[in-house]
């Protein structure tokens, strides 16, 4: 019977991590080229490391929207959820699931860079 431990999982997941971590940098060089140039490949990576850190503090996990939370970051400002209220309140309120959460501040997100404003 195979045994695996938990430092062992540990690792696994970590491994896992840093993984998807090097997909959502590829993903962001393909989307937002220039601002990643500008950046350099070490403050790309910080945005994401730091993006990870916080989407979890409000319980995001799914890889989507981890990766749709540093998109965020890079489209209102790496400190959006901090910096803009509404983004502050919605992503704040834990009656709802993390996952609509985060739709919600896409979604305000597109309809106030729609209307011209900055979000």
């Amino acid at each position: 019977m195979l045994v695996i431990r938990d430092e062992q999982l540990a690792v696994l997941a970590e491994a896992s991590r840093e993984r998807f971590k090097t997909q959502v940098i590829s993903h962001l060089r393909k989307h937002f080229p220039r601002r990643c140039e500008a950046m350099g490949p070490r403050a790309v990576r910080a945005v994401v490391d730091e993006g990870f850190e916080r989407a979890f503090g409000y319980g995001i996990r799914l890889e989507s929207d981890l990766c749709r939370f540093v998109e965020l970051m890079f489209v209102c400002g790496k400190r959006f959820d901090i910096e803009l209220p509404w983004a502050a309140a919605i992503l704040n309120d834990v009656s709802q699931d993390p996952s609509l959460r985060l739709q919600m501040v896409c979604d305000q997100a597109r309809r106030q860079r729609a209307g011209g404003q900055a979000p």
